[in-house]
């Protein structure tokens, strides 16, 4: 355990708060004329993120992509859809993808990835910031993210939620990424600190007002996947064999570690989930579960991907969503449909995805929206009628479901039958359920 001081408060004035687009292109929000006062209430400044927000990647400390919210019904209907400049990394850049907390939905645009907060009701923009920042997480009051800087992403950096103002700085001693940071480079944020992992494997904790470090472990092998939080311990894969690593989350003592019966490969990232006093792995080859206590197999299951966990089942994601019991691993369903790779979002007893085709022919034939499926058997219940073509997932936050267009797709030339790269905008839907 190493301790740090390498922090930097910044000068307020960084980021001017704004109503209205003034510098890049977007639409005028649709539906804006259809909310009531009531639906625009503002949140009380300062708070946490209450269990219907989507404050990080994976919705909770515990990445489970579950939502304490059955508010959210279909079919849908887009209430309002926002273009924006595609922020820099380009496909499948799932770093580049919004939060939303007390009704506002802060997302990274534009060469460099600077931050834009929309009112999260009416796509309306609150401000936007000169702060460049990626793979991002709130706790209500500060928005941690990624900064990108000299061509590369290289330090943490603490922003104003309420007005965009950089507030702190910490500069790792390795750079974070080169490249636009991957699944092991989310940050994850719980009982006011966030935790992120730099270029070198090293996982540091970080204090949400003003970015000192707490604690910083350096596990050997170094850090594969973005750290998970529950009841006061931090979970991560590390190393070659690999290994998982129980970590103090107050003090960045390790509690144990166990080495895992899977494979990595430079091209899978593994990926945690907590839940059910259960950790759960998705690596290259395989889904682990194993005792939180102390590591100890519970089940393994072939199926793998991203994972979504609720208290009955995992949904592993990978060109095909599978139901996976919790307590035994077995195959409850698997769906007709060819989902990406993105999890699902559950929501009670739905689930919330979408399907592309494998073949992609033309930019109309790019996907086929939003999916809702039962939960239990895995049937399809609706799909909407927009053609989003996104790897991105569902998020669902406070009623309204948020998905992002990709920016770059790659289809097949009905002439020549050969693969091209087609550039579209990116563009940010809010959709909301028909009201009867």
């Amino acid at each position: 355990m190493m301790l740090h001081a390498k922090v930097r408060l910044a000068a307020a004035g960084l980021a001017v708060g704004l109503g209205i687009v003034v510098t890049f292109a977007a639409t005028m929000p649709v539906g804006a004329q259809d909310k009531k006062e009531s639906d625009t209430a503002p949140p009380v400044p300062g708070e946490s993120p209450v269990a219907k927000d989507w404050p990080q990647w994976g919705q909770n400390a515990m990445h489970t992509f579950a939502v304490a919210d059955e508010t959210l019904n279909f079919p849908l209907k887009v209430a309002w859809k926002y273009d924006y400049q595609a922020p820099t990394g380009g496909t499948g850049g799932w770093a580049f993808c919004p939060i939303v907390a007390h009704g506002t939905v802060y997302l990274p645009y534009g060469k460099g990835s600077n931050l834009l907060a929309l009112d999260g009701h009416t796509g309306e923009v609150k401000w936007r910031s000169e702060v460049k920042a990626c793979a991002l997480a709130t706790d209500g009051r500060i928005i941690c993210g990624v900064r990108f800087q000299n061509s590369r992403y290289d330090a943490f950096v603490g922003v104003d939620a309420g007005n965009g103002t950089l507030k702190w700085t910490y500069e790792p001693e390795a750079a974070i990424s080169r490249s636009f940071p991957g699944a092991a480079r989310f940050l994850t944020q719980a009982d006011g600190l966030f935790y992120g992992t730099s270029g070198d494997g090293t996982l540091y904790a970080l204090d949400a007002r003003d970015g000192t470090v707490r604690w910083s472990h350096k596990p050997e092998g170094g850090c594969l996947s973005s750290p998970a939080v529950m009841e006061g311990t931090v979970y991560l894969v590390s190393g070659k064999e690999p290994n998982l690593c129980a970590v103090n989350a107050a003090t960045g003592e390790v509690k144990w570690k166990k080495t895992l019966p899977v494979r990595t490969s430079k091209w899978h990232t593994p990926t945690i989930a907590c839940a059910n006093n259960r950790i759960y792995v998705a690596a290259s080859d395989a889904t682990l579960c194993v005792d939180a206590g102390d590591g100890s197999q519970v089940w393994k299951s072939a199926r793998t991907g991203t994972m979504t966990v609720t208290s009955r089942a995992v949904y592993s994601s990978n060109w095909g969503l599978s139901a996976l019991d919790v307590a035994t691993g077995k195959t409850m369903w698997r769906g007709e449909e060819a989902p990406h790779c993105a999890p699902a979002t559950a929501t009670g007893r739905f689930l919330w995805n979408h399907a592309v085709p494998k073949i992609l022919r033309t930019t109309q034939d790019a996907g086929h929206g939003i999916v809702v499926r039962d939960a239990l058997s895995g049937k399809v219940l609706w799909r909407s009628e927009e053609h989003l073509h996104t790897c991105w997932p569902v998020l669902v936050a406070n009623g309204t479901a948020y998905v992002q267009r990709e920016v770059g797709l790659k289809v097949t030339d009905e002439a020549t039958g050969k693969e091209k790269s087609v550039e579209v905008p990116g563009l940010l839907y809010a959709f909301e359920p028909v009201r009867q």
